[in-house]
């Protein structure tokens, strides 16, 4: 619906009134759900629906919204006890709003927080979604809530039961596969580069065998050895993570749909990461390091 607050005027100049998602709610659906109430109060069972009667006496309509919508249409005031025209420039329905809530992710994580209008249920509404709030697993009320629903009318029949869980997990499948994919490439190139980064050195090792043997033989000790080897190794590694960082802090900005509660430059994620590249690469230096530890010098002044 299209909704604005009724104390503008329609000449005030300013941008166009919002377009809101309505969501027809019986009261204690807020707590069900999850949804926080921030200012005033929940619908009780005495608050009308928006739709009169044929024949109902006037009387004050109720609406809840939500947080980002309230500082949309009232910014910078306390939306309580403010009034809204429903269906602007349809009906313009007046409409006192006595609460909200915060907002929610209705149409996916990557969408963001949407704008919502909640009305008060009543007998002229065919509500089609029932939401059961459980303690322990959902899945395993469901034959209660179909006895019950089946005491009431056994012709109303019960489908597409599914738990918030299962909601959030399909909601996020093609971002998931995309990680899944993501990792796995990921997994592949850290391998590769540690296995690179041993190979390099290994040889590298094996080509300063003679070198490696006179330092010894002139009283380097072999902590010594292994520091250098690791040293050597680490310093393209080094060199190797800040470029990543570098070109992943500017590639960031693509990947912002596969992030949620992490921002596209998270110091942490980032420390973790050249954490982890770091001590790989440390570990492939580790073992050429511990063979060129024990050359033996008189074998490498023969060989030389």
């Amino acid at each position: 619906m299209g909704i604005d607050a009724a104390s503008r005027p329609e000449s005030s100049g300013q941008s166009a009134p919002p377009w809101a998602g309505c969501r027809v709610v019986s009261p204690g659906y807020f707590r069900a759900v999850g949804l926080p109430l921030l200012r005033g109060r929940d619908f009780e069972p005495a608050d009308k629906p928006v739709w009169a009667q044929l024949g109902d006496a006037p009387y004050q309509r109720r609406v809840v919204i939500s947080n980002r919508l309230a500082k949309q249409l009232l910014p910078h005031q306390d939306p309580i006890g403010k009034h809204v025209a429903l269906w602007k420039s349809q009906s313009d329905l007046d409409a006192e709003v006595i609460g909200v809530v915060g907002d929610s992710l209705e149409r996916g994580l990557a969408k963001g927080p949407t704008l919502t209008v909640f009305l008060p249920t009543g007998q002229n509404v065919l509500a089609s979604d029932f939401v059961v709030h459980t303690r322990g697993n959902p899945l395993a009320l469901v034959p209660t809530v179909r006895s019950l629903v089946a005491a009431l009318d056994p012709n109303l029949p019960i489908s597409d039961v599914r738990s918030f869980d299962q909601l959030v997990y399909r909601s996020v499948a093609p971002q998931r596969l995309n990680v899944i994919l993501l990792s796995i490439f990921s997994g592949m190139a850290l391998l590769l580069a540690t296995t690179g980064i041993y190979g390099v050195l290994s040889y590298s090792v094996s080509r300063r065998t003679s070198e490696i043997g006179l330092r010894i033989a002139l009283g380097a000790s072999r902590a010594a050895i292994l520091g250098m080897t690791i040293r050597q190794g680490l310093r393209p590694a080094l060199v190797g993570a800040l470029l990543g960082g570098l070109s992943a802090w500017w590639l960031s900005r693509y990947l912002t749909t596969l992030l949620f509660g992490v921002k596209p430059f998270d110091a942490l994620t980032y420390v973790c990461v050249a954490a982890l590249l770091l001590g790989t690469a440390a570990l492939a230096c580790y073992v050429p390091g511990r063979r060129a530890m024990r050359i033996d010098p008189a074998t490498a002044l023969r060989i030389e």
